[in-house]
């Protein structure tokens, strides 16, 4: 089909191509007097009068200039002469991405997996287009093979209990994040805080919970751990559970050396705040001044607090 959809889109794809041969070597001839259209879909092969090595030259030219439509076209031209060059199919299949055909890419790279099943790192990107395609199953199954071939790494562990999420195997989900954190201690803080906020979403709500508290038996001075459990407990009225959480997180973490403030008792005090409870609030931090905390922050929202009692006067007390 050589129709234009419309004058606009034939003229971006004439000067696309004008650009890029005025700085592309005599060996890669375009005819000046050639108009070019953009196709229907990107499967479309409007017949550019290019081999495969010109059309891959210009395309990938196109490519880096951020000109998406106009080298599409050529990598489909490039790809329909020679669907057998690897090279050209995944910078086929990396603009089809980018022109947002994401199935399209997938199936390209199938088709790489398939005539080149070892070559781990074309499975990998096969694995990661099936997801964004929302092909969980496909993707899944994808992901496994590359562990059964020994590849686990950091993102594949998250694919991974992603889509088992998707596809509903969330207890399966929460026992692979629970590995990957025994594994790898140094992103134990962040598979727990996936796995928990998977939990959330499937409204796992005691589940989360446990999971996070047998999460700070590993990492006690987990900030983002502990701030969660306590917003958990304080949206379960579970306020003295929260408090309790809150001082222990930060001895943890004064102990530890990470932090002399009291973050977690900071915390804690401006989620009560914004339920309009300031007395608690002012308990919460007052009893973090008794426990030795100092802190600027500390004193500016005791003050803000107090305001919010109306007691003036030890609002200005405490005030820097």
């Amino acid at each position: 089909m050589t129709g234009p959809r419309s004058l606009l889109a034939a003229l971006v794809l004439t000067i696309a191509a004008a650009s890029v041969l005025a700085s592309t070597p005599d060996d890669l001839p375009l005819p000046a007097d050639q108009v070019m259209y953009l196709p229907e879909n990107p499967g479309e092969d409007i017949g550019l009068p290019v081999g495969s090595t010109t059309a891959y030259a210009i395309g990938r030219s196109l490519q880096q200039q951020g000109q998406t439509e106009a080298a599409l076209v050529y990598l489909n031209r490039a790809y329909r002469l020679a669907p057998e060059s690897q090279r050209i199919a995944r910078a086929y299949a990396q603009s089809l991405v980018e022109a947002g055909f994401v199935h399209d890419a997938a199936r390209i790279y199938g088709d790489l997996v398939s005539v080149a099943p070892d070559d781990l790192e074309q499975r990998r990107q096969y694995a990661l287009l099936l997801a964004q395609a929302g092909r969980p199953r496909l993707a899944l199954a994808q992901v496994q093979e590359l562990k059964r071939r020994g590849v686990s790494d950091h993102m594949l562990t998250k694919l991974e209990a992603d889509l088992l999420g998707q596809l509903d195997r969330v207890d399966e989900a929460i026992e692979v994040y629970r590995k990957a954190a025994e594994q790898d201690p140094a992103r134990a803080e962040d598979y727990i805080l996936a796995a928990g906020a998977l939990l959330q979403r499937h409204e796992r709500f005691d589940d989360m919970a446990d999971l996070l508290r047998d999460g700070l038996e590993e990492v006690p001075v987990s900030r983002p751990l502990r701030v969660s459990l306590i917003r958990y407990l304080v949206h379960q009225d579970r306020l003295d559970a929260a408090r309790d959480q809150a001082a222990q997180g930060d001895e943890a973490r004064r102990r530890a050396g990470v932090s002399e403030r009291p973050d977690c008792s900071l915390e804690l005090a401006e989620l009560v705040a914004r339920r309009g409870d300031f007395g608690l609030a002012v308990e919460i931090l007052e009893d973090a001044r008794e426990r030795g905390f100092r802190d600027l922050e500390l004193e500016t929202r005791l003050g803000r607090y107090l305001l919010g009692l109306g007691n003036v006067e030890a609002a200005l007390s405490v005030l820097p």
